[in-house]
């Protein structure tokens, strides 16, 4: 998602569907990995992804060794790769979806809530 999708023999706007799985947040910036998620949705696509919403220290001991870990240019991503669900609206809706359409938690109790199936739609 680093490259621009045309560049990869993609065709922009082919696609009606995109599952993504702990992988997004492993990219340098998210407003251009998400414009090129972007890219490829047709008009009312959607994507549905599994990521980080919230830091959990088990989390990062184990991946941070990991240099995707690390690789976030924001300000907000110097120390974690995630985004909370609010910086996740704001990045949709910058880059051409609806915003959270979708969130669900991987738990209902806060303190162990740390991954969120997120869904939006391209407009």
């Amino acid at each position: 998602m680093e490259t621009l999708p045309s560049k990869q023999n993609f065709t922009p706007g082919s696609y009606d569907l995109i599952i993504a799985s702990q992988c997004l947040h492993a990219t340098k910036n998210m407003t251009r990995t998400m414009q090129h998620t972007r890219e490829l949705l047709k008009p009312g696509g959607k994507v549905v992804m599994v990521e980080g919403t919230r830091e959990a220290l088990d989390i990062s001991f184990i991946f941070g060794t990991l240099s995707g870990w690390w690789l976030g240019e924001e300000e907000t991503r110097q120390l974690t790769p995630c985004l909370d669900v609010q910086q996740w609206d704001e990045v949709l809706r910058d880059t051409g979806f609806n915003g959270t359409e979708l969130v669900i938690p991987n738990c209902d109790r806060e303190e162990l809530h740390t991954l969120s199936v997120i869904v939006s739609t391209a407009v």
